[in-house]
């Protein structure tokens, strides 16, 4: 079965595999927390042609995680924390007891975090899982007791936003972190990256320009002969615990995890809106998301 977080590991090109050891000690958290802290994945090392801001150059420092030729192997917790310069609990404070929920026990809430509770019934305990670079913001998950639990966000300046659930929050973070605000990881392009190194192999950020949808739905058989027809490559390979359809042109492709959750990309826009219309006639698909203005741009002219 496909992990809760495909579309993150996905965006991040990361193929994840989660270490006994890893997997035994978060086996008590619900899935998406589970695998967020247990999944150590590979991301592909390389070239993709997109310019990256240099915020502070500096001297070398090692990356955090393991850095080879062609790989960063790294846990999800350090990715996260590495992207936004940001704290991210550890597994072991994560697991100690939370947030009291019940107003009237002033004495057990984390009141350097927060001055009140959220609004609205709660269902379960509140984790301190995240504070952000400028530390007037936190993010807690509320464990209600389901297999991806709702994150409330507080800010210094506004208090608390609306619930999201942990996988959609996660993902959003990310998006946001190479997307929409041109970041990359510190351990690459940060104030103590090894600058020289980075300018050969970085991270691969094929989805930085935008131009990407997804979907959920079932990969047919028909679908499937009609997609081999469609593109000039076809390539079928473990992913995890599934498998990873890869449908491929030269500025275009399709991928498909586990029969089931779709990824588009494309070199421009045109090329974006063919492969769409091709997957919307061949897949039994629900309807596209598109995560970025360009994106949202192709879909509307789709109809």
């Amino acid at each position: 079965m496909p992990s809760p977080l495909q579309d993150t590991l996905f965006l991040l090109l990361m193929e994840p595999e989660r270490p006994a050891p890893l997997r035994d000690a978060a086996a008590a958290l619900p899935r998406s927390l589970a695998e967020f802290f247990s999944i150590v994945g590979e991301i592909p090392l390389g070239q993709d042609g997109f310019p990256r801001t240099v915020w502070n150059e500096g001297g070398g420092s090692p990356a955090v995680g393991e850095v080879t030729d062609d790989y960063w192997i790294v846990g999800l917790p350090d990715l996260l924390a590495d992207y936004w310069a940001a704290d991210v609990t550890s597994l072991a404070t994560f697991l100690e007891p939370g947030v009291c929920t019940d107003p009237a026990a002033t004495d057990d809430v984390d009141t350097e975090s927060i001055t009140e509770l959220p609004p609205g019934p709660m269902r379960g305990p509140l984790r301190l899982l995240f504070t952000n670079e400028t530390r007037d913001g936190r993010a807690f998950v509320e464990l209600d007791g389901s297999d991806d639990p709702p994150v409330h966000e507080h800010f210094a300046s506004t208090g608390w936003d609306t619930p999201r659930p942990f996988s959609a929050w996660l993902f959003t973070l990310f998006a946001d972190g190479y997307v929409f605000h041109d970041w990359a990881p510190s351990s690459f392009w940060g104030p103590n990256a090894d600058l020289a190194r980075s300018e050969v192999k970085a991270p691969l950020q094929l989805f930085k320009s935008g131009l990407w949808l997804r979907a959920h739905g079932p990969l047919t058989d028909d679908a499937r002969a009609a997609l081999v027809a469609e593109f000039s490559e076809h390539d079928v390979r473990p992913y995890d615990d599934s498998a990873l359809e890869q449908f491929i042109d030269d500025d275009a492709a399709i991928w498909i995890v586990g029969a089931t959750y779709w990824w588009l990309w494309a070199d421009n826009t045109a090329a974006l809106a063919r492969i769409a219309t091709v997957a919307r006639t061949h897949g039994e698909l629900g309807a596209f998301i598109a995560d970025t203005r360009d994106a949202r741009t192709v879909l509307a002219d789709l109809g």
